[in-house]
């Protein structure tokens, strides 16, 4: 089976202006049609991957980007259902990648008082037919530096040098992206774009204000956790379902934004109502108001895996080894989309935020094997056995754990 992969690591929302790069003017209509679109994929996947009690934190510009870049080498019916999954199909398709890589660099190059960094590594497997044409697009419009690799001589190599550019780029945040085996012979191509985030409040939190006090997860769980506090004119407003602050970074173009459900349990509600346009209409109501804030200093990570989701959202030819149409990538096409992973993590403090995040695609020629996933989630049997003989020495039925971790467990794997 042989594959393409395509990685990609990225962070948070961002506030966007009018975007003039070197000679290619952004207008203000037309960003506002790419801003609108990814931030509509990013609801239409939060809404997809949600469920029970679980946290969750993902990039969705990190995942549109990857999708994006994608997108560029499929033709037909493929590409036509992977655009509209991510709100493109009425872009401009010769503007869709010049304005996701102007938008890119104008987020690194316009950034005061915080660290945003992004950098694009491609690496081929030798003697593959990658057109040079997706190559040149992803070296213009997404800076990617192209090396070739010997997968098949050196494949541990290949894979811990990818692995160790990532990690280097991420400050150490994503490690071993690529697991044993995800390069191997067969492979065609990884491309890594990497993003790493780091930045200070406008206005720090004093960690002498911090203090232990309860955290609410359900009318019926409370538990203790260190809530940061402070008191400052804020971008705060509400209606009737939540309240809306935005808390600014160094340099005030990036932000943090929390909505809050006036009720202890209706987050649930908030997330089903929740559209772009009030989304939008909250944002455009924020006002500078004097706020006592607490709220709790966490780190999270979540690692999910896209493909359901993403067939949910419309993206099913691109899926099939029948009818997928990659031939702009490769010559001769024949490849199919069959893996789309995810890992991101964030840490809030007193002092500011750091986080980032990490898109895997990979893309496998038709008539491969898929893997099969045995996930011990539920009761089973069990039974140790001679080979030789096939005597049964033992066996037995596993129901319930005896010994649970203090990892809060989710709403749907509860017993």
């Amino acid at each position: 089976m042989k594959r393409l992969y395509l990685a990609c690591v990225l962070l948070l929302p961002f506030s966007l202006q009018v975007v003039a790069v070197e000679d290619l003017i952004l207008p203000r209509e037309e960003l506002q049609v790419l801003v609108n679109a990814q931030n509509q994929f990013a609801l239409d996947l939060f809404a997809q991957l949600r469920k029970g009690d679980e946290n969750l934190f993902i990039s969705p510009f990190s995942i549109a980007q990857a999708l994006t870049l994608t997108a560029s080498g499929v033709r037909g019916e493929s590409a036509a259902e992977l655009l509209k999954c991510l709100h493109l199909d009425d872009f401009e398709t010769d503007r869709i990648h010049p304005a996701m890589g102007w938008l890119r660099r104008d987020l690194i190059e316009e950034q005061k008082g915080c660290s945003l960094s992004m950098a694009n590594g491609l690496w081929v497997a030798r003697g593959e037919p990658i057109l040079k044409t997706y190559l040149q697009l992803a070296r213009n419009h997404y800076d990617a530096e192209v090396a070739m690799m010997d997968f098949a001589g050196k494949t541990e190599e290949s894979r811990t040098t990818i692995n160790a550019w990532i990690e280097k780029q991420t400050s150490e945040r994503i490690k071993n992206m690529l697991r044993s085996g995800a390069v191997d012979a067969n492979s065609v191509m990884v491309l890594a774009n990497a993003v790493y985030f780091k930045a200070g409040w406008a206005t720090e939190f004093n960690k002498k204000n911090t203090t232990s006090q309860y955290f609410h997860v359900r009318s019926d769980w409370k538990v203790g956790v260190p809530m940061m506090k402070q008191m400052i004119y804020f971008q705060y407003t509400r209606d009737k379902d939540c309240q809306v602050l935005e808390m600014p970074y160094l340099g005030d173009r990036l932000s943090f934004v929390m909505l809050l459900p006036h009720k202890k349990e209706g987050l649930s509600d908030l997330e089903k109502t929740l559209t772009l346009e009030n989304l939008n209409v909250r944002l455009a109501k924020l006002k500078k108001t004097a706020v006592s804030v607490m709220m709790p200093r966490f780190s999270l990570r979540s690692d999910v895996d896209l493909l359901p989701a993403l067939t949910n959202l419309g993206v099913k030819r691109a899926l099939s080894p029948k009818q997928a149409d990659f031939s702009g990538i490769r010559a001769g096409g024949g490849l199919f989309l069959d893996l789309v992973l995810h890992n991101a993590y964030v840490d809030i403090s007193e002092e500011g935020t750091e986080a980032a995040a990490a898109t895997i695609v990979r893309l496998s020629k038709n008539g491969g094997r898929h893997p099969i996933h045995f996930t011990a989630d539920h009761p089973f049997l069990f039974m140790i056995r001679d080979r030789q003989t096939g005597a049964l020495l033992f066996l037995g039925r596993f129901i319930e754990p005896t010994e649970c971790s203090e990892t809060k467990p989710s709403r749907e794997n509860a017993r």
